[in-house]
Parts: structure tokens; sequence; C-alpha cells
């Protein structure tokens, strides 16, 4: 793929956890279905997974808060360019699932609900990625 592109491409995925109820809480239309939510997250999981073997770049979002200098030059030399920093990039703290939960707005009880659901649905998948239990 990239002698074809003249390029890279990179997918980063995000534990389905955050990613499902953030859309939760950001799209007035995803507020409902959690099994709706897994089943296009699973989607787009698989299709990550799958553009592999065509030369795509897979990233963990997690990796890239965790680790952004190391990431970001994994990705440069992934793309054909040089990542050049003054300083090391900042490291952004991985919220607990329990303050996430707080800063959305999302009760714990509510949130492990929609977890058993997740868990049942994407968990399969997530493993793929390298994401453990989805329970808290």
């Amino acid at each position: 793929m990239l002698k074809e592109m003249k390029g890279g491409v990179v997918a980063i995925v995000r534990d389905p956890r955050f990613t499902i109820l953030s859309w939760k809480t950001t799209f007035e239309a995803l507020k409902e279905s959690t099994e709706n939510q897994c089943v296009a997250w699973n989607f787009i999981a698989n299709t990550i997974l799958s553009s592999r073997k065509l030369g795509v770049k897979i990233i963990r979002y997690e990796d890239l808060i965790q680790n952004p200098t190391s990431v970001i030059e994994i990705i440069a030399n992934h793309l054909g360019v040089k990542a050049k920093f003054r300083k090391p990039l900042p490291i952004i703290k991985q919220l607990a699932i329990e303050d996430f939960l707080v800063t959305k707005g999302i009760s714990i009880g509510s949130a492990e609900v929609d977890f058993m659901v997740i868990e049942r649905v994407c968990g399969k998948i997530a493993k793929r990625f390298g994401y453990t239990s989805m329970h808290k």
C-alpha cells in the first residue's frame, strides 16, 4: 500500500468502553442503544484489523497518550517522515474509568450495565487489540 500511495495510513483505535460511553454522551442519536454502538465499534475495529495486511499501522489511543514521543516517532517512521522534537512530548494522564464517568456525567450503575453489553459484544475483538476485560 505504501508504494502505491506514496505515503501511509495510520488507524487509531481506543478501548471500546471509553469510545462507546463517549459516543453516548456526545451524540444525541447514540444515547439509546449500547448494543448498536458495539456493533458499529466491532465493524470499525474489524475493518482496522483487516487493513493491516494493506500496510495500515494500528496505534492504540492509550499508547499514544502514555508515550506520545515514541508513538509519534513510530507513526512518522511508518509515514516515511522524520520526527524531530525540541523536547519530549508531555504524557497525558489516562483517566481512570471512574473519573471518566464523572466527567461525562454517567452513573457507575448505568455504566456497569453498558460494560456488560460491551464485554459481551466487543470483548473478543477488543482483546485482539490488547484490551483486557471490559469490566472495571
